[in-house]
């Protein structure tokens, strides 16, 4: 009797869309696929997430159960320059951020990490890449963050983003060690123009 072999392709769907990873190369292990969440907490979203930190913790720490108990391995967070320090970020992030981390491990989660949320001062690259290197590079390799996003729907129909970008996404990439890249886009058809911006250090994920 013949059997059918039957292909399963399973497609995730985040909350903050979809993630498209390339494929290994061959002999190489498949990447675990980020099943994520995009996440604040109830009573401290956006900014109050880092500046009201000290309540924002046991929320967090409670919801990460139902999280993990959702089938989820990843959480994304984010971070706001003008909220955190910049460019010089504050010894209080830095030890929020932290333990933050630490928090989301403990839960046997990932951290997927959005820097420059709410950030429009594309002219100031010098300064983006100060403050990226205090918030980065002290997690150089670090296996609890799955992957640093430089950014959240960028538009690059604005030519000083793309000049931000090209900059920018090979500096994460130099901090970041191993650990995956990416920039959102706000339009799919500017997924060939991320690759081109970033030249010799694509992306490692593309949304």
């Amino acid at each position: 009797m013949n059997m059918r072999r039957l292909a399963a392709i399973s497609f995730l769907i985040l909350a903050l869309g979809a993630f498209a990873i390339p494929p290994a190369p061959a002999r190489a292990e498949s990447p675990t696929p980020l099943k994520e969440i995009n996440y604040y907490p109830r009573d401290y979203a956006w900014e109050r997430f880092w500046s009201h930190w000290s309540l924002a913790k046991p929320q967090m720490d409670s919801d990460l159960d139902r999280i993990r108990q959702l089938g989820a391995n990843t959480v994304r967070i984010f971070v706001h320059p003008w909220s955190v320090g910049y460019p010089q970020p504050t010894h209080q992030f830095t030890a929020n951020f932290e333990e933050a981390l630490a928090l989301i491990a403990t839960h046997g989660l990932k951290a997927h990490v959005t820097l420059f949320d709410w950030w429009w001062s594309w002219s100031e690259i010098a300064n983006s890449q100060t403050w990226l290197t205090r918030v980065v590079q002290p997690h150089r390799n670090d296996t609890r963050i799955a992957l640093w996003e430089l950014q959240n729907e960028v538009q690059l129909d604005n030519p000083a983003v793309r000049t931000w970008i090209q900059s920018l996404l090979p500096y994460l990439k130099q901090q970041a060690g191993t650990t995956s890249i990416t920039v959102s886009v706000g339009n799919v058809e500017w997924l060939d123009d991320v690759r081109d911006l970033a030249g010799a250090t694509p992306p490692d994920i593309y949304s």
